[in-house]
């Protein structure tokens, strides 16, 4: 009996042993969280509700095919409550281009590299250089692609619920003022506001309905 007392008392001295050079070296931790967390504290720590995204009827606007002017086409998007991602959304519906018989005003080969909203209603879309490398080189081509993203980007549908209106779009390239890289035709400096002359006057035309 007396010796497997001892042998009881040396492996329990030994287990406290290893215990206190684990935990000296920081492999084991006996600590305990302050605050437990319930099960469903833990579930809403784990989880982060995305914005509601639900489909929208809006109008991207293209070019009639004589480049007299912008003709809306009306399409359902997936949009949220956030105003730069919904910006994205257009402007990429935008590049890929009408199917109804319109004419693009951006190139595809173009790429949204940022957005971002300046104050309270001026928003700024930062492209590719490919969007004017690859344009025609015009007045009038250059002209009908801004005032096209002006119109897609300021309408109600794209703004975020709340806040007030954007009414205004300054473009960049690549991170600059496009004069920095391009010979344009258009004033890029100041940010442009929608100016309606630039509507054909025609009915917005359905997605597919050429």
């Amino acid at each position: 009996m007396m010796a497997w007392a001892m042998l009881t008392l040396f492996l329990v001295f030994s287990l406290v042993l290893l215990a206190h050079q684990l935990m000296a070296g920081g492999e084991l931790s006996l600590s305990l969280p302050d605050t437990p967390l319930t099960g469903q504290q833990a579930r809403e720590d784990e989880y982060v509700a995305p914005d509601p995204v639900q489909r929208r009827q809006v109008r991207l606007y293209f070019a009639e095919t004589d480049g007299s002017g912008l003709t809306a086409e009306r399409r359902r998007i997936h949009l949220g409550g956030e105003l730069t991602d919904n910006a994205r959304r257009l402007l990429d519906a935008l590049i890929e281009g009408p199917t109804s018989g319109l004419a693009p005003i951006a190139p595809p080969s173009a790429e949204v590299r940022a957005v971002y909203l300046m104050g309270d209603s001026e928003l700024v879309v930062d492209f590719s250089r490919e969007l004017l490398q690859d344009l025609p080189k015009s007045a009038t081509s250059e002209a009908l692609l801004v005032h096209g993203v002006v119109h897609t980007l300021t309408q109600s549908a794209a703004q975020e619920n709340g806040n007030t209106p954007v009414d205004r779009v300054r473009i960049l390239i690549e991170g600059a003022s496009p004069h920095q890289s391009f010979s344009t035709h258009f004033d890029f400096d100041d940010p442009v506001r929608r100016d309606r002359d630039w509507e054909s006057g025609q009915p917005a035309v359905d997605e597919g309905n050429v």
